[in-house]
Formats: structure tokens, sequence, C-alpha cells
């Protein structure tokens, strides 16, 4: 059997799981750095580059397309794009390496096509934003005509449900903006027995939650380790890209999940838990690629850490350790 002949059943997880056909996502990233390294002045092809993938930084259809004006102002410089170039070619032979490896081991024909389905799969996961994001910008001229019927703003048009969309094309009302601008601020969604939900007054999202989170007593958040490894730092929740700014270099990233627009805080921080995802989701993949340790699957990450705390994060054994709350020593697994 396979993992007989694996005496580490993490790596051979890391190695399966790792996608080895980039992604347009993928090479976009390695035609801009590309550009920084060989250009004296990158303006216009910088320009160029946000008229090609002006659907990048799209998660969703009320994102902003790519600017090159905010681009050339957050630039790595020459050698950082060198050595950021030079890890990802490296990291890619590397896993590619591993993985072809992991498949000599493999004799059964069954289990080796089972491997070869896992791994396109990983890579098919990460393919979807490759049209996802595209379509967003495609549909975006479709969404303005919506706001304009409905005399909504472009953005709140994007917190209101279908048939809601359709009362408010048919006839127009203030309530519908007042509704999408209370969501705006907060809400949550509830799927009950098949019967589907949304929260947006504060008091019912607090109830909603208590009932989702985890409290055990002794506190412990545990986790699949997407990329194994140890560190200490700070923790910092990010939950929106909205939240970047707040985000500084060797931070722990805390985060539900992480997607593509995430990668330029991913690069800057030293380790990344999540609280949802599997071994195949876009933290994982991104995390084994950078060779940064990472938890996922938490559940609870973002609720019981606290930004500021001091951790270790242990991505051997999947669990974070809380050393300092409020420059208090606790020494406890969460």
């Amino acid at each position: 059997m396979l993992v007989k002949s694996q005496p580490n059943l993490k790596n051979l997880f890391v190695s399966l799981s790792t996608p080895h056909r980039e992604t347009k996502i993928m090479k976009a990233r390695a035609e801009l750095l590309r550009i920084i390294i060989n250009c004296q002045k990158p303006k216009n092809q910088v320009e160029k580059y946000c008229a090609k993938y002006a659907w990048l930084n799209m998660y969703e259809f009320i994102d902003p397309v790519l600017d090159p004006k905010t681009m050339l102002k957050h630039l790595p410089t020459k050698s950082a794009a060198a050595k950021e170039l030079n890890n990802y070619n490296q990291n890619r032979k590397e896993n590619l390496k591993a993985f072809k490896l992991l498949l000599s081991k493999v004799k059964e024909p069954k289990q080796k096509k089972l491997l070869l389905a896992a791994n396109r799969f990983a890579y098919l996961k990460e393919m979807r934003d490759d049209y996802r994001r595209p379509a967003y910008w495609a549909f975006r001229p479709f969404w303005k005509e919506i706001a304009k019927r409905t005399k909504l703003k472009f953005t709140e048009t994007n917190y209101l449900l279908g048939n809601e969309l359709e009362k408010a094309i048919i006839k127009p009302n203030k309530k519908w903006q007042t509704l999408a601008r209370k969501r705006m601020k907060n809400f949550a969604l509830e799927l009950t027995e098949g019967k589907f939900f949304i929260h947006s007054d504060q008091k019912s999202i607090n109830q909603l939650l208590s009932q989702v989170i985890l409290n055990s007593p002794d506190k412990e958040i545990a986790g699949m380790v997407a990329f194994p490894g140890k560190i200490k730092g700070r923790v910092k929740i990010i939950y929106h890209k909205d939240d970047f700014k707040k985000f500084s270099k060797g931070e722990i990233l805390i985060t539900p999940m992480t997607h593509p627009e995430f990668l330029p805080i991913m690069r800057q921080a030293s380790a990344v838990i999540t609280d949802e995802g599997g071994i195949t989701c876009h933290a994982a993949i991104v995390a084994r690629e950078m060779k940064k340790p990472c938890i996922i699957g938490t559940k609870t990450a973002t609720k019981v850490l606290k930004n500021g705390d001091f951790i270790e994060v242990d991505a051997v054994k999947g669990v974070v350790r809380i050393i300092k709350r409020n420059g208090k020593r606790i020494l406890r697994y969460l």
C-alpha cells in the first residue's frame, strides 16, 4: 500500500495536493515580475498589463479593476522581483520532482490513476478563478444597468437577493437601499433544515455565532497541517482586502479563508491559519508554494485569537499556542 511505503503522511498530502500546472493567475504574477526585472521604466508595460488582466483582483463583480497608478506605487524592487520569480520557479520544479517520485513508488495502476486524478483536482480548484474572475469583469455592465434601473448604487446591488432585485427592478423603492446598506455593515447567512435565512442585525448575528463557535474547556484550536513548520509571531486577523493595509510584514495571518487577492499579504506573513479549508484549498496550495507554515480548517481561529496575541504556530502537530495576550504570559494551547 502507498501509505506503508511513505513514512511521512503529511509530506504525501503536500505532494499530492500541490498543482503542477500554472493557472492564469500564477502566470500573470510571473509576467508582472518579468516586467519589473526587464524594464527600466515599467509604466507603459504596467498599463498594458492592467488592461490585459483588468479582472485579476475581482473576487466579486463590485471589486475594482486593476489600476496602473495603484500598482506602480506598490511594485516590488527589481531584486525582490528577481528573488520571488526564482523562488517561484524553483518551488515548481521541486514540487513536480516530489510528485514524480511519489508516483514512481506506486506500482498499482488503479492507485496511480487515483493519485493523478487527485492532483488534477487540486489544479482545477485553483483554475476556477481563471474563469470566474474574467466573468465578473465581463458582467459589470449588466450589474451597472441593474443599479440604474433599481436606483441603487453599483455596490449596493451586491447585498440584495435575486428575488429582492427583481422586486426592486419592477418597483424601485428606498427600502431596498436601506436594506442593502444595513447588510453592507453586517450580515450572516443561515441554512437550517433546508430553509434559508439572512440576518442583518447584530443581536441575531451574535446569537447565531454563539451556536456555531466551539467552546471547549481547554480552548484548543486544532487544524490540518497544510505545510509543516514552527514559528512565533503576532496575530493579525484579516477578513477582506480592505483590511490589508493593517497587515505588517512578519505577522501571522489569521483569516476565515484566503483567495487570490490575499497573495500580497500572504507573501508578507510568517505563517497562515484559516478557519476553513482542506488540503486542496487556496491557502494550503499557496502556503506549500511559498513554503510557509500553515494550519487550515481550525473552525474557530478568527473567533478565539485576538489581534496582537503573541502565539506559537506548531504546524507539525497542527495546534496553536498563545504565549502572550495583552502583555501577559499565558502559555497554553488554545
